[in-house]
């Protein structure tokens, strides 16, 4: 009953690639089956859909889970015929409509993005946890910023204005959040959270051109670095309270992002080509 969107968008972009080299219909009729089941729990109301098939979770939505589905329509459609190719992009487009509509957060003292809220009003559920954090993760949980990357992994893929326009809103006002904020340094921290924060502020900086937010990306790589990587340490700590290595605390995303920090600063000439996966 866990029918993810964003499963079903890892599941597409595999296949897709699968049907360039084969061209075979199974492997279409498998995206197509996909975008019907999501199609058949839309609300009427909002055009949403539920995160996964449960029957108690009919009406309960998780909104960046759509738009890494978004993104992965996105990419997948040019390798499929031209039918198919209109339904994946009107899905992506309609997953749009409902993650700008979705009422997120992200006022200086917000409660940040939506995670969790009702297909038929695109509200927050208000028990549980129903929005991001700025510095706090953990399983079903996300920084601000991670969501925020998110949203800039879909503003790179669109070309109408007002949709760009609705992310770019969205991607500067979570960055500015983090230009004041800080962690608390007696809990918990985790590498990942780091990266995300300073990955976002990056993005921010390109987008706006506003040195503020690579000044604010140094403070927070300038943090990171004694709490992850202690001189005696020949891998990321998993956290600030552990001194082992761990994968799932995503260290590797804060060295992807200390490595664009350092392109940026000593070889903005430079073509790499660095993707945030945290999806």
């Amino acid at each position: 009953g866990n029918g993810y969107p964003r499963h079903a968008g890892f599941y597409i972009e595999t296949w897709a690639r699968a049907y360039q080299q084969k061209n075979d219909p199974v492997l279409a009729h498998a995206v197509e089956t996909l975008i019907g089941l999501y199609s058949r729990s839309t609300s009427a109301v909002t055009g949403a859909f539920p995160y996964c098939t449960r029957a108690e979770q009919a009406k309960v939505m998780f909104p960046p889970s759509d738009l890494s589905l978004a993104v992965s329509l996105t990419h997948s459609a040019p390798m499929f015929p031209p039918a198919l190719r209109d339904q994946m992009q009107q899905m992506a487009g309609q997953i749009d409509q409902v993650f700008l509509a979705t009422k997120h957060d992200l006022t200086p003292g917000g409660r940040g993005f939506v995670t969790r809220g009702n297909i038929d009003t695109l509200e927050a559920f208000t028990k549980g946890t129903a929005h991001t954090k700025l510095f706090a993760t953990g399983y079903g949980k996300a920084t601000d910023a991670q969501f925020a990357n998110l949203c800039t992994l879909r503003w790179q893929q669109l070309t109408d204005p007002e949709r760009k326009k609705g992310y770019e809103r969205l991607i500067l006002a979570a960055a500015d959040r983090y230009l004041t904020a800080k962690p608390d340094l007696k809990g918990t921290l985790f590498p990942g959270a780091f990266g995300d924060v300073i990955y976002l502020l990056l993005n921010a900086q390109e987008l706006s051109g506003k040195p503020e937010y690579l000044a604010r990306a140094h403070f927070f790589a300038r943090m990171a670095l004694p709490i992850f990587l202690p001189d005696d340490s020949p891998l990321p700590l998993a956290s600030s309270q552990n001194v082992h290595y761990e994968a799932i605390t995503r260290a590797d995303t804060l060295m992807m992002a200390l490595l664009r920090l350092w392109q940026i600063e000593n070889k903005p000439e430079a073509k790499i080509s660095l993707v945030y996966t945290d999806r």
